[in-house]
């Protein structure tokens, strides 16, 4: 389905998409930590003489909740409500035939919502404020906050719009206020540096605010925040004060947890999209994966690779995985050479379940990665095969998921990872670099021990125990009475002042029938505590793991939090530092879209209970008026009362001529198409300027803020952001968006727009080449002299040679700086050894830094079997410093 973006009518002559321009834009943003209320205005004028049926169309981040939206239409504040989508869709339809205006927003996917804006008027201003509430991405200790640079399609561009976006004649403008319960520690802008001499602190240094107008906003806007101290668990408890005098609150939990377990024996199979669209640069990239995937593979494991279309294709027959060696390496490895874009459709479903009914490895846990360009017709089906899979799987299993280009549908690969207890990724079509990263960074939460059936355990006073009735090991708990989600409450006698409150996150097995929900439409559930999700997403090490809770007033104070999981394995307990009760919706509000989300996908606690989809259906709709959410069975709906008169002026312009839309935009020539894909690519490259919370403050251009507050532009001599930062080496690569990413991304619309206006355009090795030519030409003999070194095929090239064990073969030496590979004579140890370990001091060297998340894994077994060799990790550590000495020679 292709989406266009922005405000458009429909020209009924030519059923064609026509953009109506762009003409103020705003953002104003409240942050909490990591959780954010964001409010999106845009504005558009009807320059036609004809009142017009128009759509609104806004992409969104599945992960995201809208939870209002108003219209002011030539001064008109016109709010709308959350009702039924079938009453909603009939309140508008009934408002438009009287002449009267009419707003529908309407969820057409977990990925964009549209609104139907009804009988605009010739002249009128349409303004439009959406609010939606999200999860802030984050990457280690970092948060950030982005702002997409445009609207535009997600898929193709066949029937988009030539439409007005903001550029340069239309200014954002900007308002952030950011708290951070331990204190903000850093604050940098890597897209637009110049904002931080904006940015001010509060006194206690826990807020910072950005008021600011933006001339030009041709890349995404990012704003990432540090807290004083790696984000340990935090907790935001809201209250929410009902019409009816009730208050109902909800709970946040975040944090990062550090474990260290060993990584366990794994059976992995990498399932590869080879349907017509991953034909040319895609294709390509996913072999390089592929490649490197292979390379990082532990010594101790079986592998298999499948690819997929409208058929089958399996690496190693009848499906099942085979022992990783140096044989099987060969196999696979010239298997993957040979993979195209041949395989005709997207048909996902059928190799998932030839996967899941051959039966794991014995004491081998299956983890299974999807990498897929496309959408399917039948996602909800395929999720709830690879939960049922799971359910009844003899050994762990995870699914992971990488969705490649600007096509990959969200709701797919995002479904598949929860479903599957793994983890997504996107990576934008002009991103594709990063694929081998990511894919490295996936093995390796892959290589982690599966923490299933995790337990949220509560300390609290007041005497009431509550539990899931999910036990972690998968058995049935012996709680006595259920609510919504399974969870128990009863009173239970103590003698001691403090009792724990257990929120147990549900297992995969299923719970006793739920009771009845609350018959009060604007209230939380009956039970103690509900938790969101109910299945238990992936917690992995240095990962943010975010868990929502609903609880009535009286379950009380929290002191402590426990993590377990249902083996033992991981058990740990920190004190939780709780922040001071808020008042608001926004906890609420991104709880609530985590419930209905799971009722929506399949993996809820009705669905475990096994209700019928009309029970399933009615929660929905519960949840999304009581909590002001669209989802698919509500929408928000909205009408503008007009007088007699102006009904009879819409129904007189309602056979008006509408004008043709304008002609296509004329190709762009090739050297501005290359200007501008090198300013994509190296849009983030330079230094990153940061402010430093502790860092003295530098000379500023223009006055000094008043004294109250404190500027945030770091000095010259502070040290800059860790590398841990949301952009790896300095923000000078694109990035792989993982699932909890806000909103949506920019880059996703340049593409995608320039497939719009154009009858063709270069691939990406094209313009790569395109690049390469002309700086060559501008630079002359002296340029065209000058070799470059491309390091990352070089770290690949090099990772090719690798035996499975870990060893190096001596071909590598070829690889190697020439006459800086003899070993000398006080080296004693074997040839083999004695490369290994000039290999690894070249990846030690700055070239490679770039590159350290895709090699990392080669590297760890290369020192693992050398290590093996020497039996003495002293004597690994002096044989490569010893080559780090001939490199440097």
């Amino acid at each position: 389905m292709i989406v266009p973006a922005g405000l458009y009518y429909t020209d009924p002559s030519t059923n064609r998409r026509t953009a109506l321009p762009l003409t103020a834009a705003s953002v104003a943003a409240t942050i909490a930590d990591g959780c954010a209320r964001v409010a999106l205005t845009q504005s558009f004028t009807n320059v036609t003489e004809a009142t017009l049926s128009t759509k609104y169309m806004l992409p969104m981040d599945e992960g995201a909740a809208v939870i209002s939206f108003e219209a002011n239409c030539n001064g008109r504040i016109i709010k709308a409500r959350v009702e039924e989508s079938g009453a909603a869709k009939a309140e508008y339809d009934s408002a438009v035939a009287r002449g009267d205006g009419a707003y529908l927003l309407d969820s057409v996917s977990s990925e964009h919502f549209v609104i139907a804006i009804g009988n605009v008027q010739p002249g009128a201003e349409v303004a439009i404020t959406t609010t939606y509430v999200a999860n802030l991405r984050t990457r280690g200790d970092v948060y950030s906050f982005v702002v997409p640079n445009r609207l535009a399609p997600k898929y193709g561009a066949s029937l988009a719009p030539q439409a007005k976006h903001l550029d340069a004649a239309i200014p954002l403008d900007l308002v952030v206020q950011w708290t951070m319960s331990p204190g903000l520690a850093e604050m940098d802008s890597p897209s637009h540096p110049d904002v931080v001499d904006s940015v001010v602190v509060s006194d206690d240094g826990t807020g910072a605010s950005l008021t600011v107008r933006l001339a030009t906003l041709d890349v995404d806007f990012v704003l990432n925040a540090v807290a004083v101290t790696p984000p340990g668990p935090v907790l935001l408890v809201e209250n929410r004060s009902l019409p009816s005098g009730v208050t109902t609150q909800a709970a946040m939990v975040s944090f990062t947890p550090q474990l260290e377990a060993p990584d366990e024996r794994a059976e992995l199979v990498f399932v590869i999209d080879r349907s017509g669209s991953m034909g040319g640069s895609k294709i390509e990239h996913a072999r390089k994966a592929l490649q490197l995937f292979l390379r990082s593979l532990p010594e101790d494991c079986y592998f298999n690779i499948v690819g997929f279309g409208s058929r089958t294709d399996f690496c190693f027959p009848r499906g099942r995985a085979v022992p990783y060696n140096d044989e099987t390496l060969e196999v696979a490895t010239a298997h993957i050479a040979g993979m195209g874009a041949d395989l005709g459709g997207t048909e996902l479903l059928s190799p998932l379940r030839t996967i899941f009914a051959t039966p794991a490895m014995k004491g081998f846990n299956r983890q299974v990665f999807v990498l897929t360009d496309g959408q399917v017709s039948n996602t909800n089906e395929v999720i709830r095969a690879i939960a049922t899979a799971l359910d009844a799987a003899s050994a762990p299993t995870r699914v992971f998921t990488l969705g490649l280009g600007n096509g990959a549908s969200r709701a797919l690969v995002n479904g598949m990872a929860r479903a599957g207890n793994g983890t997504a990724y996107f990576i934008d079509d002009d991103a594709s670099s990063v694929l081998t990263a990511t894919v490295v960074r996936q093995l390796k939460q892959a290589l982690q021990p599966q923490l299933a059936g995790l337990t949220l355990e509560w300390t609290s006073t007041d005497g009431t125990v509550a539990k899931t009735n999910v036990a972690a090991d998968g058995a049935s708990s012996s709680a006595s009475s259920g609510g919504l989600a399974g969870i128990a409450s009863s009173a239970v006698a103590t003698a001691t002042s403090t009792v724990r409150k257990v929120l147990r996150v549900a297992s995969r097995s299923k719970a006793p029938a739920p009771a009845a929900a609350s018959s009060e439409s604007n209230s939380v559930p009956p039970s103690a505590v509900v938790q969101a999700p109910y299945r238990a997403p992936p917690i992995f090490n240095g990962d943010r793991f975010v868990a929502f809770a609903f609880f009535k007033p009286s379950f009380g104070s929290l002191a402590r939090l426990r993590l377990y999981d249902a083996s033992g394995k991981v058990d740990f307990a920190v004190a939780l530092e709780t922040l001071p009760t808020i008042e608001g919706e926004t906890v609420h509000a991104l709880a609530a879209r985590a419930l209905i989300r799971d009722l929506e996908e399949g993996s809820s606690y009705m669905h475990a209970t096994g209700a019928n989809t009309a029970a399933i259906d009615a929660e929905i709709v519960r949840l999304g008026t009581a909590f002001s959410l669209a989802s698919t069975k509500t929408s928000f709906v909205a009408v503008e009362i007009r007088s007699d008169v102006e009904r009879e002026e819409v129904i007189g312009h309602a056979g008006s001529h509408v004008p043709p839309p304008p002609p296509p935009a004329a190709r762009i020539p090739s050297s501005m198409r290359f200007k501008s894909a090198k300013r994509k690519k190296g849009r983030a490259g330079g230094a990153m300027r940061r402010s430093r919370m502790a860092a003295p403050a530098p000379a500023r251009r223009g006055p000094a803020p008043p004294p109250a507050q404190r500027s945030l532009a770091r000095s010259a001599g502070a040290p800059p952001m860790a590398e841990k930062a949301f952009a790896a080496s300095a923000m000078s690569a694109p990035v792989a968006r993982a699932e909890n990413e806000l909103f949506f991304d920019a880059d996703v619309i340049d593409d995608c727009e320039v497939k719009a206006d154009f009858a063709s355009d270069l691939s990406e090795d094209e313009d790569d080449e395109l690049c390469a030519h002309s700086s060559s030409s501008a630079s002359g003999s002296i340029a065209a002299s000058a070799p470059v070194v491309n390091y990352e095929a070089l770290a690949l090239d090099l990772a090719m040679l690798q035996s499975t064990k870990g060893m190096f073969k001596a071909t590598a030496l070829a690889h190697l700086p020439a006459g800086k590979t003899a070993k000398p004579d006080t080296v004693t140890a074997s040839d083999d050894v004695w490369t290994t370990a000039l290999v690894l001091a070249f990846f030690a060297t700055p070239p490679f830094r770039a590159y350290d998340d895709q090699i990392e894994l080669v590297v760890a077994k290369a020192r693992k079997w050398l290590t093996a060799e020497l039996a003495d990790t002293t004597a690994v550590d002096a044989i490569i410093a010893a080559a780090t000495t001939v490199l440097a020679a």
